[in-house]
C-alpha cells in the first residue's frame, strides 16, 4: 500500500511540474487508483478473516 501511495505521490508531482502528457498522467492515476482499491479489498477480507480466526 504504502508503495502505491509513493507512486501517485510521484505522478501528481510529475503532472504539476508538467513532465508527464495529461492523457497518460489520466491513465496512470487511473490503474494505481484501481491498485490501491484492490489493496485496500484485499486487507479488509483479511482482516475479517482474522477475526474469524
Amino acid at each position: 500500500m504504502q508503495r502505491i501511495k509513493e507512486t501517485i505521490a510521484k505522478i501528481e508531482t510529475d503532472e504539476i511540474l508538467e513532465k508527464m502528457d495529461v492523457s497518460l498522467y489520466k491513465k496512470v492515476r487511473r490503474n494505481l487508483d484501481d491498485e490501491r482499491g484492490i489493496a485496500t479489498n484485499d486487507l479488509e477480507q483479511l482482516r475479517l478473516h482474522l477475526q474469524e480466526l
